[in-house]
């Protein structure tokens, strides 16, 4: 029998507090085995280049994938997405993963591309959890993400485009990566832009008294968005500094509308996602999480 394990190796700093550290059964984050590095580095290539025996990892083990480039993407997404909620510095990089099979001699069977990014500006970066996050917390939301997947594996769409809004080094790439993950929430071919800012104001976690703003907000991320894809050159000017004026702001609304998705998720089915949304437009049904 053939033995399977994955390999992701976490390529800037990362103080994850816990190692090694467990997030299921089957996952968990820890220092690259001597063997594996051995086995690895083996194979000097670009990817070997990146890693080195103190290289933080995550394993996947025991896992049943048939498709193992779209298995090692897919985790890949929920993973940065699960410790991006809980980041109080930075993002975890992860940009490709290793298959290795064993036998009675384990060899890497395959590597597989998670992202194609500039590895050399993302290095330096420090990601660090929130000091008061409790290991119990990061597991039990991962949990509820890979519930959430299970039901609709179409929010993967929304997550790798909000993952990649915060690795982008260029601003036109930022915005159009996060409000296509916002978008990606928004079934409709009709008032698209209307009911972008309205449906993500109404489920983002914001007061009452702030509901105004935010979507006054939302409005121009479209708008800005729209005229850098229809290539205008006026989005180079005043509705760039704009928004990227209020980045951490949408960053956190993208964040509040994403989860608010994945809760209902969890509560519901994903066919009624939209008839939740019209409700809430009209007042007739309440929000899955009431925070005004």
């Amino acid at each position: 029998m053939v033995n399977r394990r994955i390999l992701i190796p976490i390529l800037n700093r990362a103080s994850l507090r816990w190692m090694p550290f467990y997030l299921t059964d089957n996952i968990y984050f820890d220092e690259i085995a001597k063997e594996d590095y051995a086995v690895i580095n083996g194979q000097l290539n670009e990817y070997t280049a990146k890693i080195n025996a103190k290289t933080k990892c995550i394993y996947i083990v025991n896992e049943k994938f048939t498709d193992v480039d779209s298995y090692i993407k897919n985790i890949s997404t929920a993973l940065r997405f699960t410790f991006n909620m809980f980041s109080s510095q930075d993002f975890i990089v992860l940009l490709f993963g290793f298959l290795i099979e064993e036998n009675r001699n384990a060899r890497l069977s395959k590597t597989v591309d998670i992202l194609d990014i500039n590895y050399e500006s993302l290095r330096e970066l420090h990601y660090k959890l929130k000091p008061n996050v409790k290991r119990k917390e990061v597991i039990a939301y991962f949990k509820i993400l890979d519930s959430a997947i299970e039901k609709s594996d179409k929010i993967i769409i929304t997550l790798e485009r909000f993952n990649s809004s915060l690795m982008r080094s260029d601003n036109h790439d930022k915005i159009i990566d996060i409000t296509t993950s916002l978008e990606s929430l928004i079934e409709t071919s009709t008032e698209i832009n209307f009911k972008f800012s309205l449906y993500n104001t109404l489920i983002s976690y914001v007061k009452l008294e702030e509901r105004e703003g935010i979507s006054v907000l939302l409005k121009d991320l479209y708008d800005a968005r729209s005229k850098i894809v229809h290539g205008s050159k006026n989005a180079r000017h005043r509705e760039l500094r704009n928004i990227m004026e209020h980045w951490r702001t949408f960053v956190e609304i993208a964040k509040a509308c994403i989860n608010y998705y994945i809760f209902f998720l969890n509560q519901s089915n994903p066919e009624s996602w939209n008839n939740h949304l019209r409700k809430l437009a009209l007042g007739i049904d309440k929000k899955i999480i009431d925070n005004d």
